[in-house]
């Protein structure tokens, strides 16, 4: 997964390695130097099933079902209830069940094993999908998206907007949509999820 300056490589035996620009200690290395060389993030052993990445922001999923976070968090992003950025994993609040986690520019959503959906950090274009949307709003904690219930089995965050796959096939969007992102053939932005125009049942991711 990558990052604008930064990549981060999961390895088969759980851990995860990281490389380039560390700035606010998005590699996860306990320290804010670029790195050209990979190296291991730190707190993270056998554990690791996924990883995303956001602006200079990364999750990391756990095969425990947690989802630990570094890097900026000017928003609440890494979801630990507080905007102090981070240079060694931490874990979110409240994420113990978690089975994918995706990062937008400046807001994570995350995948529970109950086909609910959580999401925290920026929120201006509603892209946390809790009916709230503002200048400047924030979401310091994941919180579920409004709208789902058990249905869930996908999610991909955007730059300010969030795509959610439910396992009928059906997709549902929320967030920026000034250029028609969101698929719901008008370019009104929405802070609740609203179905895809034209996808009724045969969506796979």
């Amino acid at each position: 997964s990558s990052d604008l300056y930064a990549n981060f490589i999961l390895l088969n035996n759980g851990t995860v390695l990281s490389a380039g620009d560390n700035t606010a200690g998005v590699l996860g290395t306990g320290d804010i130097g670029t790195r050209n060389v990979f190296g291991a993030v730190i707190g993270i052993s056998s554990q690791a099933i996924g990883v995303a990445c956001g602006r200079y922001t990364s999750s990391i999923l756990l095969n425990t079902g947690v989802v630990k976070s570094n890097g900026r968090n000017n928003y609440g992003q890494l979801g630990t209830n507080d905007t102090s950025a981070r240079s060694t994993t931490v874990p979110m609040v409240n994420i113990s069940t978690a089975i994918a986690v995706s990062q937008g520019l400046y807001h994570a959503a995350i995948l529970l094993n109950n086909g609910t959906v959580w999401s925290t950090g920026l929120n201006q274009f509603g892209q946390i999908g809790n009916g709230v949307s503002a200048v400047g709003a924030t979401v310091l904690t994941p919180v579920p998206a409004l709208g789902l219930s058990s249905q869930a089995i996908g999610v991909s965050a955007g730059s300010s907007h969030t795509l959610v796959l439910l396992n009928d096939g059906r997709v549902m969007s929320v967030g920026l949509n000034n250029f028609g992102t969101l698929g719901l053939n008008d370019v009104v932005t929405r802070s609740t999820l609203c179905f895809v125009v034209g996808i009724s049942s045969q969506a796979i991711a």
